[in-house]
């Protein structure tokens, strides 16, 4: 095969990436639990990004306590972190990401 051509199932890391990770997972009303659940796998135009911190906004809250949305999620998108895997045509790897 050239290397014209198109290889959708590669992924660019800066390293190893763990099988799994720790993330806080709404489980039922009021209810959150830490819990060891599968690392994401990275998809067309995404990056994986290793969360150093990760907080839960006012929505989330609400969410959990009223039960706004069915269990098991993973909430909270307010977070900073560092880039450790990327889609193959992404053009940069390993910043830091916030969002």
């Amino acid at each position: 095969m050239s290397g014209s051509g198109t290889v959708v199932e590669q992924v660019r890391t800066l390293g190893p990436i763990p099988k799994t990770m720790r993330a806080g997972v709404y489980r039922e009303k009021g209810i959150v639990r830490v819990e060891e659940v599968p690392v994401p796998e990275v998809g067309d135009g995404e990056v994986l990004i290793k969360v150093a911190a990760c907080g839960v906004c006012g929505t989330d809250i609400k969410k959990i306590f009223y039960r706004y949305v069915e269990p098991p999620q993973i909430l909270g998108h307010e977070l900073a972190g560092t880039v450790v895997g990327s889609w193959a045509g992404a053009s940069r790897n390993g910043g830091s990401a916030t969002g």
